[in-house]
């Protein structure tokens, strides 16, 4: 079978001039292959060395040696160089500069040989020396052992996809230099569109360029129907079609030797001359990422092998439609460049002519800002720009006159009144008919607001980069004290969960007045309100805390609720907190008194909540104090404030005690059962979120889809899948959610919104969605994933009360 494929080439290789050898001896085993698969793999190869090979031989053998049956297609044509052996058999790739009878094909027919022996249970290898010719090995195991049992004579159930060796040779043949035109048959009819009959001269010009003889042949006979056709073999001759006159349309090839379609495109693009030129580019590689090139590189358009004559035609006659109007769109931009001047004079702040190379400046009009120029000057630079600037603006100037491109520069000038004001300037260059510089013409406006606008930005990011660096050193101090003190992992997460919510809550609240201040009711509901409200019990006036002595107050707080939580009265059913705060001498004064909890000793366990108290206190320039009662622990904190600042003109409740509001009552999370086996959708574009709620997810038995990380992905997931719930990033990579949310109320998933921002940067529609505030805990998610889990399947529901608080 090998020998008689290997024949079949005999002919087109003669007739090249080149020699074929064959030696496929009888074998002592049977091989066991597929074969229209063998066919393909010996006439790919075939192919392959007859398109590189210009003289000397090829020489094929077939032999079984150490279990395996070796074919051998081994040439003395052009050579691979050695660093492109490791990417010989990748799909599409080409060997750049690589010369062969043809620059064709799409570069899979190596890589289809690679696939088919290895479905075999082989493979193929490559050896070459440039200059020198190539060898390829195909090794395939003897026997049937290595192959599935069912593949052994089986029936063929699909549509064969022989080709024979016909095709291989018959386009080999057309390789050669004398090769015959394509038969009149096989040309597709043009597509018949009546159009009025025009003269030839005024055809509209399109130039082919196609290394490929009939593809040439067969794209002029369909054109020339309608245009004016020029037909080139590769892309240095079309270039040099093109210099000697400019085509109405080029319509190239990608492959191509000497000078390929996307480098022509590329140097057509560069050209002022050619930059406008429609160019239209034919390959064989299909795919978005190829087209996207192309396209990215300049090309109006990208027709992708094969395609029909009527799709050809279209799209030409479209594009050179799009250029008629283009030039037309261009010459009517000219005919109106006097009356655009005679706009910018009017209406810009100021505007200025200066020579070719800016030795002087003929003419400025400062509109009342900087002082006029109504004849020639050669002070100009000394009369307008700032000291500071002068050589960086000179700097800029020469680089535009090298270039003959547009200065554009901002700098400082000198106004009527002595003082300096920004102006953004940019001067256009005016050719004369040879492309030289006469004139400079431009323009300049203030934007002094502008850049104490960026300025302000600057100290701003400035001062977000520090809070946040601040934050970031506070979390970790946090980390490391409580990792210090805790008797386990469990302990560390639930104490250091607890802490770092502290500080998020209380960024909400700071958020809320632009981090001007926090009122300390609302710091004492926010901090206690995981507590049963009825029990704490606060009393004191109006105080305003500015972020810092806020941020301090919120953490010890915390640490004295928790603490009464777990040693001190809240741990006891009848257990009572009560806060009193006053204002005297420009000093808060801070009572923490608890009652009917648990016998307290002397000396206290200090701890790392006292010991934060205490210090915390200590660097406000206040104090501490820890009393140990008979009727239970008490503490007393001394701040000093920002009088003026810090208490309000009307006090609110005045001294009168009142209690804190529980959080609303909510569904309990279930324990973990009811989640095992659920499957839930995570929607998360930050990775160590998404790790955190998969890992947690999975934990206890919750089967998870993703993460997805975008609205795209995220659309397509829930079309095609099947959810119990959602977790949903409020934002991903800067796109809003509105779409994925609304599709997953279509579908009746329920689902929660995860986000930093709060409930206040929802969608207005999804004002009642159910919210997981970053950063949460363990039990939160979990919270609300069970709530998720038992809601009515509405995906709209609260999560916390405090979120809709005015």
């Amino acid at each position: 079978m090998t020998a008689h494929l290997a024949s079949e080439f005999r002919s087109a290789i003669e007739k090249a001039g080149l020699a074929l050898v064959v030696d496929c001896p009888p074998l002592p085993d049977a091989a066991f292959v597929d074969r229209e698969m063998w066919e393909k793999i010996v006439l790919n190869l075939l192919s392959n060395a007859f398109k590189f090979t210009f003289e000397g031989t090829i020489k094929v053998t077939l032999h079984q040696a150490d279990g395996q049956f070796e074919l051998v297609v081994a040439d003395t044509g052009t050579g691979i160089p050695t660093g492109e052996l490791p990417r010989l058999f990748e799909r599409f790739h080409r060997v750049e500069g690589a010369k062969g009878r043809t620059y064709e094909g799409s570069g899979i027919g190596l890589a289809l040989v690679q696939e088919l022996a290895r479905l075999h249970g082989g493979d193929v290898t490559a050896e070459s020396k440039l200059g020198a010719g190539s060898t390829f090995r195909v090794k395939i195991p003897t026997g049937s052992a290595h192959l599935p049992p069912g593949q052994i004579g089986g029936i063929r159930t699909q549509a064969s996809t022989g080709l024979s060796a016909r095709p291989f040779v018959e386009e080999a043949l057309r390789w050669l230099p004398d090769a015959s035109p394509v038969p009149e048959e096989i040309i597709e009819v043009a597509l018949p569109v009546e159009r009025p009959a025009v003269p030839q001269t005024q055809r509209p010009l399109v130039l082919l360029a196609d290394d490929n003889a009939d593809m040439r042949e067969y794209l002029t006979r369909i054109l020339g129907e309608h245009y004016r056709v020029e037909a080139v073999a590769n892309g240095k001759a079309a270039l040099e079609a093109i210099s000697r006159r400019v085509p109405d349309l080029l319509l190239s090839d990608v492959m191509m030797p000497r000078i390929d379609g996307m480098e022509l495109l590329t140097r057509l693009r560069a050209d002022v001359r050619t930059r406008s030129l429609p160019v239209i580019l034919l390959s064989a590689r299909a795919g978005e990422q190829t087209k996207v090139e192309a396209l990215g590189a300049g090309a109006d358009d990208y027709i992708v092998k094969p395609f029909t004559a009527r799709e050809l035609l279209a799209r030409v006659d479209a594009h050179l439609k799009i250029a008629s109007v283009r030039g037309e769109a261009m010459e009517s931009l000219r005919q109106s460049e006097e009356r655009y001047r005679a706009f910018v004079t009017a209406t810009s702040d100021i505007v200025y002519r200066m020579s070719p190379d800016w030795s002087e400046m003929r003419d400025l009009q400062g509109k009342g800002s900087v002082r006029d120029t109504e004849g020639p000057s050669r002070t100009w630079l000394e009369t307008y720009v700032h000291p500071d600037d002068r050589t960086h603006v000179l700097s800029s100037i020469d680089e535009a006159i090298r270039t003959k491109t547009p200065f554009d520069f901002e700098y400082q000038v000198k106004q009527i009144d002595g003082t300096s004001r920004w102006v953004h300037s940019r001067a256009v260059p005016v050719f004369d008919r040879n492309g030289e510089i006469v004139e400079w013409f431009g323009s300049a406006r203030d934007v002094s607001e502008r850049r104490r606008h960026d300025e302000t930005q600057r100290l701003l990011i400035g001062e977000l980069s520090h809070r946040v660096k601040n934050m970031l050193a506070v979390v970790q101090a946090i980390a490391q004290q409580t990792l210090r003190r805790a008797k386990d992992p469990a302990e560390f997460a639930a104490s250091f969960g607890g802490r770092i919510q502290s500080l998020s809550n209380m960024h909400g609240l700071l958020s809320q007045s632009g981090w001007q201040h926090a009122d300390l009711l609302d710091i004492l509901r926010d901090q206690l309100a995981a507590h049963e409200g009825s029990r704490v019990v606060v009393a004191g006036p109006h105080v305003q805390l500015e972020p810092q002595v806020a941020l301090h107050v919120a953490l010890m707080l915390h640490e004295l609720g928790t603490n009464s939580v777990k040693y001190g009265a809240l741990s006891r059913p009848k257990g009572t907190v009560n806060v009193v705060w006053s204002v005297n001498d420009g000093k808060l004064r801070l009572e923490w008194r608890e009652r009917s909890g648990p016998p307290v000793k002397s000396p206290l366990k200090r701890g790392f909540g006292t010991t934060l108290i205490e210090q915390t206190a200590k660097s406000e320039g206040g104090s501490s104090h820890v009393f140990v009662e008979a009727e239970g622990l008490r503490w007393e904190i001394t701040l000093p404030l920002n009088t003026e600042k810090s208490i309000g003109t009307a006090e609110r409740g005045g001294s009168t005690p009142s209690s804190i509001p529980g959080p609303r009552t909510l569904r309990h999370a279930a324990t973990p059962e009811p989640l095992k086996g659920k499957r839930f959708l995570i929607v998360e574009d930050e990775p160590l979120i998404a790790l955190d709620i998969v890992a947690g997810l999975e934990g206890v038995g919750v089967n998870v889809e993703g993460p997805i990380g975008s609205v795209k992905d995220a659309l397509r997931a829930i079309e095609e899948g099947s959810f119990d719930g959602v977790l949903l990033d409020a934002n991903l990579r800067g796109e809003p959610v509105d779409e994925v949310a609304a599709a997953l109320i279509r579908h009746n998933i329920p689902f929660a919104f995860v986000t930093g921002y709060g409930r206040q940067a929802l969608p207005e529609s999804f004002a009642r969605a159910t919210v997981l505030t970053k950063p949460f805990t363990q039990e939160q998610l979990l919270r609300t994933v069970s709530q998720l889990v038992g809601s009515d399947r509405t995906g709209l529901h609260l999560l916390h009360d405090r979120d809709r608080r005015g």
